[in-house]
């Protein structure tokens, strides 16, 4: 074969240094989901004892790792690093370590698929392969396996902050929490949103975790060096609040209210929150005050009047939401809760209005 009948080839390149050139992990992934796509149909039928779906424990790993292990053709690979070739080892070779791994996962034999993501994923580093690896490891709900691939891919992407989360989330299951801790915190400045994303994000994380308890202190840690950061600690304080921690909650909710008086989903979480524990007072009474030092507030308003008709002073709910009208004559929400009230109250000539 020649150059010219070689697609890309330049004419100042050899053909025969072309064709030994190593060809990319992401090049043999690909090659690897053709072919298995081309095979399909000689293919055996899955073995019986092929889990059906991932374990509950797995829901608490980030989502990129959370499905069930796809077919290659429906797997869309991460890019290679740099633009990474083979190394120690010939395309070849792990070309037929990834055919082999996906043959075997559709026959159920996780661990044959496993094993051979892993090699794979240590001779290429690439991070589409480690991540494989760990989508088969927890879909076969192996521990040791999973954490191999998750820490392989973390040290080969170490700027992922879904690799950090999913090795964070199978760490916490060994219990490792330390190890854990390092790793959320390590992903935090790689959040493309900053905290403002990351510690929301880790907190959801979080509060899939079974132990509850656990859950929690790891992200008090997180957040116990940013007393100033409301992100952070109002992401801990929704944790708190999820895992029915409510008088903690409403400590940090407050916390936060020293710093920031009038951020409205703060003062409307900590209503509730105060509502849910009986203290419907103090719930109006904080609202009130924000309303008197932000009155533009609607979000605030609205809460403020539902929490009233809660409590059933009608009067006072029918003035906050007449105020709502007014300021949003198109707001469904307003218009349908205030007309509710209306013929609850039977003011039916203003509700028909």
């Amino acid at each position: 074969m020649t150059d010219q009948s070689r697609p890309g080839s330049g004419h100042d390149h050899p053909a025969r240094e072309s064709a030994t050139r190593p060809l990319s992990p992401l090049a043999l992934i690909m090659g690897a989901s053709l072919m298995i796509s081309g095979c399909a149909d000689m293919m055996p039928e899955k073995d019986s004892s092929a889990p059906a779906e991932p374990s509950e424990a797995v829901q608490g790993v980030a989502p990129a790792v959370i499905e069930a292990p796809t077919s290659g053709a429906e797997q869309t690979p991460a890019p290679a690093v740099g633009g990474s070739e083979v190394a120690g080892s010939s395309s070849e070779d792990n070309l037929y370590k990834l055919l082999v791994a996906e043959i075997a996962g559709r026959r159920g034999r996780m661990d044959l698929s496993l094993e051979n993501y892993l090699e794979v994923a240590r001779t290429t580093r690439d991070p589409a392969v480690a991540e494989r690896a760990v989508r088969i490891a927890v879909f076969a709900r192996d521990q040791e396996g999973g954490l191999e691939a998750a820490g392989l891919w973390t040290e080969i992407a170490p700027e992922s902050t879904d690799a950090r989360q999913v090795y964070a989330a199978l760490l916490l299951r060994a219990g490792e929490i330390d190890t854990a801790v390092r790793q959320l915190d390590a992903a935090v400045p790689n959040f493309a949103g900053g905290s403002a994303e990351a510690y929301p994000r880790i907190s959801d994380m979080l509060a899939r975790e079974r132990d509850k308890a656990v859950a929690v202190a790891v992200m008090a840690r997180l957040v116990g060096g940013r007393p100033d950061d409301l992100h952070a600690q109002s992401s801990y304080a929704r944790l708190l609040a999820r895992s029915g921690q409510t008088d903690r909650a409403l400590e940090v909710y407050e916390k936060i209210l020293a710093l920031d008086p009038d951020e409205q989903q703060t003062l409307i979480t900590y209503a509730r929150l105060l509502q849910r524990q009986g203290k419907t007072e103090a719930a109006l009474g904080t609202l009130a005050s924000a309303l008197a030092r932000r009155p533009q507030s609607d979000r605030v308003r609205l809460t403020y009047a539902r929490l009233l008709v809660d409590s059933k002073q009608y009067n006072d709910a029918l003035d906050q939401f007449a105020r709502l009208s007014k300021r949003a004559p198109d707001n469904a929400d307003v218009r349908y809760a205030y007309g509710l009230l209306l013929m609850q109250t039977n003011n039916l000539k203003e509700a028909e209005a």
